[in-house]
């Protein structure tokens, strides 16, 4: 039997690792020139490989990922990089490799492929794909390849520079299977505030809270990062994959920020009325509680508003610190992305196996399909437990 997989990444080299046998024709096609090229820029380089709080919750569509996750778990990933001949390293429940660098499970992931006898073609162009005679027909590159079964694990539009070109939905789309629109996720958010350029340049610990139509979508707390055209920072690029689909629709979006999170409102007015009776301004005391820029925004905007003298001056202070609203109008492009939101139509999938429910034989694994998750290793343990499943399906029939 020959399997066909179409990328290389994350979800395709281990669902390859997962079907390949003596019995096995396996070929991967990759349209660059390097394997696994969006596992090398992953955590910064480091690859965080998984989570140990993996559940259904971290990810959009619920039903599905949970499916998805008890088929190939937490547990089975890291038995499997394991067997691999990959230590991993527990920082806080987050894996690593244990040399920290993603260069590392890319080698392993390889040298499986080369054990194996799994054959890679790279800067291979697929120009056309059909089904005939129950056979899959993939042509490029002056080349037509027939396959018993194909896999197609091409990930979506994130990070462009490794190569994903969303390439996938269009052979998705080939074999008459519906494509979700897609949207950048897990990148920053563009606001349309002023004095973002003020903030540029602060990272300080918040909750954030996002609104859509005035109803709250999602609150995270941690580092935010404020910069010259908006929000960054995990708590924003996870709020992102809430509001990205909102904000290119053109809905009223906002993102209200808590820069003293852990302190109560009470709290604050205590603290700047002590200030006030021996001597200091508010404006110093707001420099004791905040990042200089961010003091000196609060308080040039509230005297604006009201004079220093007003009874609601300080109460003015203290909203702006525990509610500040960001108006959202746009994200960061794909680029910058760190996953798509949208692709594969989820309906159109079996999660127990990843195959399609309108043509036999016909498989998805990864970021192509219609799932995005949080930050921290959640999307790559979607593309692992993805593309094991389809490789291991495509052993066997469950239908």
């Amino acid at each position: 039997m020959k399997i066909c997989i179409i990328g290389a990444g994350a979800a395709g080299m281990v669902a390859a690792i997962n079907v390949a046998n003596e019995n096995n024709e396996i070929l991967i096609l990759e349209h660059t020139s390097k394997i696994g090229s969006k596992i090398r820029i992953s955590g910064n380089g480091k690859c965080n490989l998984t989570n140990e709080s993996v559940s259904k919750e971290k990810y959009n569509n619920q039903d599905f990922a949970d499916v998805v996750l008890n088929e190939f778990s937490v547990d089975d990933t890291k038995q499997f990089f394991y067997n691999c001949g990959l230590m991993l390293k527990d920082k806080n429940g987050y894996y690593y490799p244990m040399s920290e660098q993603a260069a590392s499970v890319i080698d392993v992931l390889q040298s499986e492929l080369y054990k194996r006898n799994v054959k890679l073609i790279t800067d291979f162009h697929i120009t056309r794909m059909h089904r005939k005679d129950d056979k899959f027909i993939i042509k490029g590159n002056n080349k037509e390849i027939i396959a018993d079964k194909l896999i197609i694990a091409t990930g979506g539009k994130s990070a462009a520079k490794t190569g994903s070109d969303g390439s996938g939905y269009s052979y998705a789309k080939m074999f008459g299977h519906n494509i979700i629109e897609q949207v950048p996720g897990l990148t920053g958010i563009v606001c349309k505030n002023k004095i973002c350029k003020s903030f540029a340049g602060v990272r300080t610990k918040a909750t954030v809270t996002a609104f859509i139509e005035g109803a709250s979508v999602y609150k995270e707390t941690g580092e935010v990062q404020f910069t010259d055209y908006g929000l960054s920072g995990i708590p924003i690029f996870n709020c992102c994959n809430y509001i990205s689909r909102a904000i290119n629709l053109e809905k009223d979006v906002e993102i209200t920020v808590d820069y003293l999170p852990d302190i109560k409102s009470e709290d604050i007015e205590k603290f700047i009325i002590t200030q006030k009776d021996n001597g200091k301004s508010v404006l110093y005391a707001l420099k004791g509680m905040l990042p200089s820029k961010i003091a000196n925004g609060i308080y040039e905007i509230v005297v604006n508003k009201c004079k220093k003298d007003s009874e609601y001056f300080i109460s003015n202070i203290i909203n702006f610190i525990k509610k500040f609203e960001f108006k959202a109008i746009d994200t960061r492009d794909y680029e910058q992305a760190q996953v798509t939101c949208g692709g594969v139509d989820l309906s159109e999938i079996n999660p127990k196996t990843m195959e399609s429910k309108l043509v036999k034989n016909l498989y998805f694994a990864g970021e192509v399909v219609d799932i995005n998750g949080l930050c921290g290793g959640y999307n790559l343990q979607f593309a692992w437990s993805s593309g094991a499943i389809a490789g291991k399906s495509c052993l066997y029939d469950k239908n």
